[in-house]
């Protein structure tokens, strides 16, 4: 390590001939731990530098930086080092920084507090702190975040289960519902005070829903009813969403048809009883124990079956054959699945990015089956 000294405005000296070659660097200069310096501060050409308007340096994902005049595109974070000396840790560009644009004022009532991470792994990388306010652009309304709700697949990205590419920092979280607090030129669904809910998933380039506000395309969002409460509202939105795209646009549910759906006490599988019942259809869906058992009755569920019986496939077979078959878990036994399906049958999946099953091509054909795969994150209900 290179020792840098810091002269009485605690910025760093440094040799017109000494490289820049980064890494971590050292100080014996009395200068408060855990404070953030930005490039300019080590080797800015200002006497002083302006506070008016605060920004987290462009090149880098320090929030607290001051990027005026940026020195070696670099900024330079001060963390603990050994007795009377501070480790300065030079911080690269960030893969995938946020817009420029985010950056522009974060003086008072242009931060605001959320839950994100800058990589994943366990729940210890979930970082609560401040970050840009966003402002919405195009077709895009700020919701003022009221509430959110968890779902597996936050884990899954959180964790890294679930290989995407993240911005970082990276906002967790998918569902949220609020009110409306500013709209983009572009939007004309909602206006200012409209309370909405819904899923912006926090995929492809967007941003997650754990914080105080929200920027989200307004196509992805639905009007509160009067009577129901935010709590509520946040807690059926991915879910919800999923169920119905499968149901009514996808498989194009009818009244009276018989529809089969994995796992109908889960997150997917209730909504689908609930709004399959709701259309006049024959529910059949499976549980592990008989507490779920009792949840899918309460739900609506005309027929469960235990996962666990033995005679499993003959009572599933029993209760054929099915108009729409709707898989909630990872895996499909479509060698299984065909045989039960009416002519012209409806298969839907939504799950199991990894799967590679068997595929019985020509039983398929023969019966004027239908396939159905989406990922509600790729395009708006």
């Amino acid at each position: 390590m290179r020792q840098l000294k810091l002269d009485s405005h605690g910025r760093a000296v440094r040799s017109p001939r000494e490289p820049d070659t980064g890494g971590e660097r050292e100080t014996n200069g009395s200068v408060d731990a855990g404070r953030v310096l930005c490039c300019k501060e080590l080797g800015g050409r200002r006497e002083k530098p302006r506070l008016r308007r605060l920004s987290p340096c462009r090149y880098c994902d320090i929030v607290e930086a001051v990027c005026a005049a940026p020195v070696g595109g670099r900024c330079y974070r001060l963390s603990s080092g050994a007795s009377n000396s501070l480790a300065i840790r030079e911080s690269p560009p960030a893969r995938h920084a946020w817009p420029e644009n985010a950056f522009r004022s974060l003086s008072k009532g242009f931060v605001m507090k959320a839950a994100y991470i800058k990589g994943t792994g366990s729940p210890s990388r979930i970082i609560y702190g401040d970050l840009p306010k966003p402002k919405p652009v195009g077709k895009q309304v700020l919701v003022k975040v009221e509430a959110v709700s968890v779902n597996p697949i936050d884990t899954y990205l959180r964790s890294g289960m679930v290989k995407m590419d993240l911005p970082s920092p990276y906002i967790i979280g998918c569902d949220l519902a609020g009110e409306v607090v500013a709209a983009g030129p572009e939007a004309a669904r909602f206006k200012k005070g409209d309370r909405v809910w819904g899923s912006n998933q926090g995929l492809l380039g967007r941003q997650g829903t754990f914080a105080q506000f929200a920027a989200v395309e307004e196509d992805w969002l639905y009007p509160i009813p009067p009577d129901v409460s935010a709590e509520s509202a946040a807690a059926v939105a991915l879910v919800g969403i999923t169920a119905h795209l499968g149901l009514f646009r996808c498989a194009q549910l009818r009244d009276a048809e018989r529809v089969f759906v994995s796992g109908g006490s889960g997150g997917v599988g209730s909504c689908v009883v609930q709004m399959a019942k709701a259309t006049g259809a024959e529910v059949v869906t499976t549980a592990s124990t008989p507490a779920k058992a009792d949840i899918c009755r309460q739900l609506g569920a005309d027929h469960v079956i235990g996962l666990r019986q033995r005679n499993f496939a003959a009572a599933l077979a029993e209760l054929g054959p099915f108009h729409v078959w709707f898989e909630t878990s990872r895996k499909i036994d479509f060698d299984r699945v065909v045989p039960m399906m009416t002519l012209g049958g409806r298969i839907v999946v939504m799950a199991g990015r990894e799967a590679r099953p068997r595929f019985p091509l020509g039983p398929f054909y023969v019966r004027d089956l239908k396939l159905f795969g989406f990922a509600m994150f790729n395009d708006p209900p």
